[in-house]
C-alpha cells in the first residue's frame, strides 16, 4: 500500500498560477543576482560558492544579498527593493 503525506502550509494564500508568472530573462550575463538570506545553516556560505560559480561560469554581473527574518514574512519594502536591484533572485536554498 502506498502512504501519501500531504503538508499544508497554514501561512500561505492560495495563488492565481498565472498572475505570479514573470517574464523569463534571456541568460545570465551581465544579469544582478538577488538573495534573500535568513543566514539559515550554512546558507552564507552555498550563497558565496554559488554567487561565485554563477559569475564565472555564466557572467553574473553582481551579488546583491538582503537580510531577511528565519521565521516571519519578509518586509514590503525589502522585496520591492530587491525587485527593482536585481535580475532574479534566490529566496531559498534546501540546506
Amino acid at each position: 500500500m502506498t502512504e501519501r503525506l500531504f503538508i499544508h502550509d497554514p501561512r500561505a494564500k492560495a495563488r492565481d498560477a498565472a498572475a505570479q508568472l514573470y517574464p523569463k530573462i534571456n541568460g545570465l550575463q551581465g544579469k544582478t543576482m538577488v538573495v534573500l538570506n535568513n543566514h539559515w545553516t550554512c546558507m552564507d556560505e552555498m550563497i558565496d560558492h554559488l554567487g561565485a560559480a554563477l559569475k564565472s561560469r555564466y557572467g553574473v554581473k553582481d551579488v546583491i544579498q538582503f537580510d531577511v527574518p528565519v521565521s516571519t514574512a519578509v518586509d514590503e519594502a525589502v522585496i520591492a527593493e530587491a525587485a527593482r536591484l536585481g535580475d532574479f533572485a534566490v529566496v531559498g536554498l534546501a540546506n
